[in-house]
């Protein structure tokens, strides 16, 4: 029973150097590190975000409102020509010949008054924005569509209503 014991205690220490003098020699030696199959083998790859190609435009929808009794920051709905837009209304990006790109839709409206005048103003970030076109053409809902440079849809878009 003892030779069992001994000869177990001997391998495993014999099998635990050898694997520490192979990690060693592998940081040493290339040819003697772990393969890429290893290493995944024994962990796997952190995984990253799919990327989305193109980039996000960013911007407001400016309306100008009248006679608005609304206070400063207060979630905002305009009324007669404009009277559809709403933090539901579809954003459409067009490229310079007039294809459909990408859209989105706006965020909550909200009302802001300054020096001049007020204003109903909507947010908006589409993604996946394709790069290329010289100029863009962004359309609120059925607003048509407003012509925007690539430098600017690259930065931030400012949309009159």
């Amino acid at each position: 029973m003892r030779r069992i014991f001994i000869g177990i205690t001997v391998g495993v220490v014999i099998a635990a150097t050898g694997v520490g003098v192979g990690i060693y020699l592998g940081r040493r030696n290339p040819s003697l590190a772990p393969t890429a199959g290893a290493a995944s083998a024994a962990a796997p790859a952190p995984t990253e975000a799919p990327s989305v190609p193109g980039f996000t435009m960013n911007g407001v929808f400016l309306v100008a409102v009248e006679n608005s009794t609304l206070a400063d920051g207060a979630h905002c709905r305009v009324d007669g020509l404009d009277a559809d837009i709403s933090d539901t209304t579809p954003v459409t990006v067009f490229d310079d010949a007039g294809h459909r790109l990408t859209g989105g839709y706006l965020e909550p409206g909200v009302f802001v008054s300054n020096p001049l005048g007020k204003e109903c103003k909507w947010g908006f970030s589409i993604v996946a924005v394709p790069d290329g076109p010289a100029k863009y053409s962004v359309e609120v809902g059925t607003h048509g569509g407003q012509p925007v440079s690539s430098a600017t849809a690259h930065t931030w878009v400012v949309l009159n209503g």
